[in-house]
C-alpha cells in the first residue's frame, strides 16, 4: 500500500490550521495557519506578544490585531474616529465661514 503524500491536503485532511500547520512543518513544508479575527482575539499567547491591541473610544473599547510592523519596538498607536458631529463647528468654521452660532441655528433647526 502506498502511503505516500500527494497534497497538502492529504496531509492536512481533518485537522485545524494550528494542527495543520504543525504537521506540515514537520514534513519540511512551509505552512501558516489562517486565524480569522476571533481566532487571534482568543489566543493568549498573541496578547503577551502584544499582537493584540486594546484601541480606547467613547463608547467602548474594542480589541483588534495590533499593526504588525514595529517602530522603536512598539506598536503604532492607534486613536478612534471621532464620533458623529464631533467636528462640525470646526469644519463649518474652517472651511464654510460660519461661526458657532450660525452652526448652532443649523442644530435647532434640525439641518445638522
Amino acid at each position: 500500500m502506498n502511503h505516500a503524500i500527494r497534497t497538502p491536503s492529504d496531509l492536512n485532511s481533518g485537522w485545524c490550521g494550528v494542527e495543520s500547520t504543525a504537521r506540515s512543518c514537520q514534513k519540511h513544508l512551509p505552512a501558516g495557519a489562517v486565524l480569522d479575527t476571533g481566532d487571534l482575539l482568543g489566543e493568549a499567547s498573541f496578547e503577551k506578544r502584544g499582537i493584540i491591541q486594546t484601541m480606547h473610544h467613547p463608547k467602548g473599547e474594542l480589541r483588534m490585531p495590533a499593526f504588525p510592523v514595529r517602530f522603536d519596538g512598539a506598536p503604532a498607536p492607534v486613536k478612534p474616529s471621532p464620533l458623529l458631529g464631533e467636528h462640525t463647528t470646526q469644519v463649518f468654521g474652517e472651511w464654510l465661514g460660519m461661526n458657532a452660532a450660525d452652526v448652532e441655528g443649523l442644530r435647532s433647526d434640525g439641518v445638522v
